[in-house]
């Protein structure tokens, strides 16, 4: 039987990028997933954007008091119920093999325990150094979290993401090395990461 997949999506006020998400997600080559929307406050039309996806049973919708994305992926690695979990930031889209191709790695690859990686880059670029926010540097020199693919009993181990202000997808990879758990960085650019949102945690740490 095809392991489930489980997708999980926070979402903050994004209604005019979700439909793009939500299509990439419907485009997968792989279709044996479970899709987890976690609203985090959202007070614009994102309920009725993605209300006629809710009429199948592989689609979940949460909405909460705002509580920032690192606490709202947390809560829906508490609903998942996939085998693998893979992420998806609101802002961004899935290539149609993203998901089988990451699943074919991993499944190939027993020992990797997380996949990483794999962008391309809609805008521009560079983005906030962690250690020095001030200082950009190449996105392909950091970790983005919305390419995260992994084990969800390696999720559930490191308690998901720390409620940090920037780079808790770094921070989780790094408490992920120190339990010696297997990293893979793939080259597989299935992933469109867009940087042309004006909200996006990158570019508002930008304007700061």
């Amino acid at each position: 039987m095809k392991p489930i997949i489980s997708i999980l999506t926070a979402t903050y006020n994004r209604s005019k990028l979700l439909q793009r998400a939500w299509q990439s997600i419907y485009e997968q080559t792989y279709q044996n997933w479970e899709w987890i929307i976690i609203d985090d406050g959202s007070n614009d039309d994102t309920f009725e954007v993605i209300k006629p996806a809710l009429q199948t049973k592989k689609v979940r919708y949460l909405w909460h008091s705002n509580q920032k994305q690192p606490l709202s992926l947390n809560v829906g690695l508490q609903l998942a119920i996939g085998k693998y979990i893979s992420i998806l930031d609101s802002d961004d889209e899935y290539l149609p093999e993203h998901l089988q191709k990451r699943l074919t790695i991993i499944e190939k690859n027993p020992a990797i325990d997380i996949i990483e990686g794999g962008l391309e880059i809609i805008g521009n670029p560079y983005v906030p150094d962690k250690n020095n926010i001030h200082k950009k540097i190449h996105i392909d020199e950091c970790v983005a979290g919305g390419t995260f693919f992994g084990k969800i009993e390696v999720f559930k181990d490191l308690e998901g993401f720390r409620n940090l202000e920037y780079a808790s997808d770094a921070d989780f990879l790094e408490r992920a090395k120190q339990k010696n758990y297997q990293i893979l960085k793939t080259n597989e650019k299935t992933y469109r990461y867009y940087r042309d949102s004006n909200d996006s945690i990158c570019n508002q740490m930008l304007q700061n």
